[in-house]
């Protein structure tokens, strides 16, 4: 490994945070990796790089592929949200905004929140770039252009999914994928109707929005490692990046499997309910505990917080309203007291 001293100019995509202009970036190069972070934060770079490289050895022989050049990772310390992205275009690049969970929001079965940030975004990067047969053979005369990178135009539950899926031991009780709070939202898809691949296929602006994709993603590939095995998983990946036309997933589903991914859809709600409908049984014999409904307005509420004399405080996040902060007063009477960031978080004192 080598220290480099220097400054990153990068862009953000319109969703992404700001970053303090006045911050000095140095980098740090590894054999697979280039690690971008801003002074002050060298010792978590350096973790950064050891946690990298062993997580490329890790993922590099299991998706069988190998970049032509260094990933970039950025490190931001710029928000407290626990998340990260990555993109494979122009080349090849991921955000990871260290700061860990601290409550229940799906993230927080984890040994080490950098090696599950690293192992799900690289997961992306990986899977992203790979290409093969046609689509290969063109990047190579053409270069990176968006239309040669086959797995990009997969729908989200696709990608998220199998991200999620590597993110996830059950040995080790890692990882959204076995998750506690994952099998409870899948046991209340369950009981209120498995939704069809055409509507998730979609973004959903109903429950449960910002993880539909990652909830039903993870659930079809440990549904296809169990019914047709890990290589099967594998060879769908393969399949897949070899295409030169967008958005083909049923043609690769038929040429693997015999069957559109409606068909398979159809036998993966079907393994849902064997799976989950005997824990609802259970849970309905056992007694299920029914609480009291504190809001209606739905969409993204969150951060409730409760102060001494028994006011409640919560954020709410409407589909077309600015995000406010809310007060519940001893009649019940909601009042929004401020707008405030998406996002935000508040403490009761």
């Amino acid at each position: 490994m080598k220290f480099i001293k220097g400054f990153l100019f990068f862009l953000f995509s319109g969703s992404a945070y700001a970053i303090d202009p006045g911050l000095i970036w140095q980098t740090i190069s590894t054999s697979h990796f280039e690690i971008h972070f801003a002074l002050g934060n060298e010792s978590l770079a350096w973790k950064t790089a050891d946690v990298a490289e062993r997580v490329h050895t890790k993922l590099s022989p299991r998706l069988n592929w190998q970049p032509d050049a260094k990933t970039h990772l950025v490190i931001s310390d710029e928000t407290d949200q626990p998340n990260g992205y990555a993109l494979p275009f122009p080349f090849n690049r991921s955000v990871l905004f260290l700061a860990p969970p601290d409550n229940a929001n799906s993230l927080e079965d984890f040994s080490d929140w950098l090696e599950l940030l690293i192992t799900h975004e690289y997961t992306h990067i990986l899977h992203l770039d790979k290409a093969s047969g046609g689509a290969r053979n063109l990047r190579d005369i053409f270069g990176r252009h968006f239309l040669l990178f086959p797995n990009m135009f997969q729908p989200g539950w696709f990608t998220e999914g199998l991200a999620t899926h590597y993110e996830t031991s059950s040995a080790q009780g890692i990882g959204r994928g076995q998750s506690s709070l994952f099998a409870m939202m899948m046991r209340m898809e369950v009981a209120q109707g498995i939704k069809p691949v055409s509507q998730v296929n979609l973004p959903i602006r109903s429950w449960p929005m910002g993880t539909s994709h990652y909830l039903y993603g993870v659930h079809f590939y440990e549904f296809l490692s169990e019914q047709y095995g890990d290589e099967a998983i594998n060879a769908l990946i393969a399949n897949y990046s070899n295409n030169i036309i967008p958005f083909m997933i049923n043609t690769n589903t038929r040429q693997l499997f015999d069957r559109d991914v409606t068909e398979i859809w159809e036998d993966f709600a079907l393994w849902l309910q064997q799976k989950y409908q005997p824990q609802i049984q259970q849970l309905l014999q056992q007694g299920v505990v029914a609480g009291n409904r504190i809001t209606d307005t739905g969409y993204f509420t969150s951060g409730t917080s409760i102060a001494a004399d028994g006011t409640v405080f919560y954020i709410r996040s409407g589909a077309f309203d600015h995000s406010k902060l809310m007060m519940i007063d001893a009649q019940g009477v909601h009042h929004a007291l401020a707008d405030i960031h998406d996002g935000a978080r508040i403490d009761v004192n």
